[in-house]
């Protein structure tokens, strides 16, 4: 089963979980344009082998853009890892509407 975390809860989690990472399943472009500081980038057509980047973490927060990427994501690391996953509610979307930090690519500034 998929469990969901706010992004109220999120930030707080990766600060005191050292061992997790925010991991980005949109296309590399999306990351560049705009997303959560220190995510890990993974586009979920690269996740089946890149999966070993994410061995040695033991919580996992998944997000895309809105949420249907990050869902898919979520049920395919289930099985293939240790982890505990979570999925971000909303995605980078509800993330950024929600005034939480993100970086730009130098583009946009």
């Amino acid at each position: 089963m998929i469990k969901n975390i706010s992004i109220l809860d999120i930030q707080q989690q990766l600060d005191e979980t050292p061992e997790s990472i925010c991991l980005d399943v949109r296309t590399e472009e999306e990351h560049k344009d705009c997303h959560i500081a220190a995510s890990l980038n993974i586009p979920l057509d690269q996740l089946p082998s890149r999966i070993d980047e994410l061995k040695g973490y033991s919580k996992i927060y998944v997000h895309c853009g809105g949420g249907g990427r990050a869902k898919r994501a979520c049920e395919y690391l289930l099985d293939r890892s240790n982890a505990e996953i979570l999925h971000l509610d909303g995605g980078i979307r509800a993330w950024s509407e929600a005034g939480m930090p993100t970086s730009y690519s130098e583009a946009k500034l």
